[in-house]
């Protein structure tokens, strides 16, 4: 009778096959899994989500016209109506035309390219932040902890928007001025990851704070595991349990409305001067699509519109 190493075991396709079976079957019995086909909120706003990157991403095949492109425009089709011929072209546009001809929907496509990338990775930039300062001063505390709270009460007494226009100022100014079009993105990211990474990490800190206590965690520390192999490998899966998934969705919620709320109640100068599109007109995203409506609507003088008090 032959003896297979364990190695040779993990070769064999058979095992592969099973520990991939097994895998998924643990995936499907799971508590995420579980938390994520049970809420309808959820699935609609993933699905949403997944249509709104594929959109982006395969706007080249779906865009009926290239908005940005000058030899495609053609002035005589600006402002048609949605799902009207041009009475001067004939030429037929889902959802109409702005001031310069472009289609509208094909607009949108592109546009979905930069605000959603800089949407997702300035979120991600913040949670890694927030997440990672938020595990050592809840683990390590002491001075430490108490220095990255009392920025995380500072950086709070102060609005998003103003934190992040702050940064942003402060980095276009150290970059050089020929690499300023290049960074302007990457600056805008950090800036916004920067300026909403404390609600990430007061979540995870007072997870953390309960998790330190628990017997696994001492257990590691008498077999000699190192600080950052017990927080990573073992207190972050127990931080990020969908038990605390609740809380950490209403902070990541209340983040993003502290900054659209004050996006909105600013003026449009100072609201969307630091935006980089400002700086890089080749840049087109979804914001750029404002500006055109806002100039007619001021024209006509017709102010921002207020919902009704209560």
């Amino acid at each position: 009778m032959d003896i297979q190493t364990p190695k040779e075991i993990r070769d064999r396709e058979e095992f592969r096959e099973a520990v991939a079976a097994s895998s998924w079957q643990r995936w499907m019995n799971s508590d995420t899994w579980h938390s994520y086909k049970s809420s309808p909120v959820i699935v609609v706003s993933s699905l949403t989500f997944l249509l709104l990157v594929m959109g982006a991403v395969l706007s080249p095949l779906l865009s009926p016209y290239t908005p940005f492109d000058p030899a495609s425009l053609n002035l005589m089709n600006g402002f048609t109506k949605p799902m009207t011929a041009n009475e001067f072209t004939g030429e037929y546009f889902l959802l109409g035309t702005d001031d310069q001809g472009r289609d509208v929907l094909s607009t949108i496509l592109f546009g979905l390219r930069i605000s959603l990338f800089v949407g997702v990775v300035a979120v991600l930039f913040a949670m890694t932040l927030g997440v990672i300062l938020g595990l050592l001063s809840g683990y390590v505390g002491g001075w430490l902890d108490g220095i990255i709270m009392r920025i995380a009460d500072i950086q709070m007494t102060f609005p998003s928007i103003m934190v992040a226009m702050l940064l942003y100022g402060i980095g276009k100014g150290l970059i050089p001025p020929d690499l300023r079009d290049e960074m302007a993105i990457w600056v805008l990211i950090i800036s916004i990851g920067l300026s909403e990474w404390v609600q990430f990490a007061r979540t995870v800190r007072g997870a953390t704070m309960v998790e330190r206590r628990k017997d696994y965690v001492q257990a590691g520390k008498l077999i000699g595991l190192g600080r950052w192999t017990i927080m990573l490998k073992h207190i972050l899966p127990n931080v990020t349990d969908p038990r605390h998934r609740d809380d950490q969705s209403r902070a990541c919620h209340h983040c993003r409305g502290n900054l659209e709320f004050s996006r909105r109640r600013s003026s449009q100068d100072t609201a969307f001067a630091w935006h980089p599109d400002q700086c890089r007109p080749s840049v087109h995203s979804l914001r750029r699509m404002v500006d055109p409506a806002v100039s007619i609507a001021h024209a006509s003088g017709v102010g921002p519109v207020r919902a009704p008090l209560r």
